[in-house]
């Protein structure tokens, strides 16, 4: 999880502050929302891979069950239209929350046989 000062009293995350302690540079909400699903088990990555199908068949052994990435199409989408679909597999509803932790304003019909949509286009800093 990440560090508790980093969210503000409503428990809103603080993306920019975020960004100068740590000094990560793009996508600080998801990066930070990925690294909180990776405390609790998830195996998550950012633009792993070219593909879903490679990426799918590139997570480790026994980490099928709790997975949540992009592969770099969906990296092209996010930097161009604001916005990618996950991959994922695990609890849909906790990834949901976590997701929407960060600001990621997750979109999801509430079954494992649709990706996660998530949007930046709300950040106040376009490098996000």
């Amino acid at each position: 999880m990440v560090n508790e000062e980093y969210f503000n009293e409503d428990g809103v995350f603080m993306f920019r502050e975020y960004r100068s302690a740590t000094g990560y540079g793009g996508y600080p909400r998801i990066r930070a929302a990925f690294k909180d699903l990776r405390s609790h088990g998830y195996f998550s990555r950012m633009n792993f891979w070219c593909c879903q199908t490679c990426g799918w068949d590139a997570v480790p052994k026994g980490k099928h069950e709790k997975v949540v990435f992009f592969h770099s199409q969906d990296d092209h989408n996010l930097r161009s239209e604001k916005e990618c679909f996950l991959s994922w597999a695990g609890d849909g509803d906790f990834i949901v929350e976590i997701l929407s932790k960060y600001g990621l304003e997750p979109v999801w019909d509430g079954t494992g046989a649709k990706r996660i949509k998530i949007n930046i286009r709300n950040s106040p800093n376009q490098k996000d």
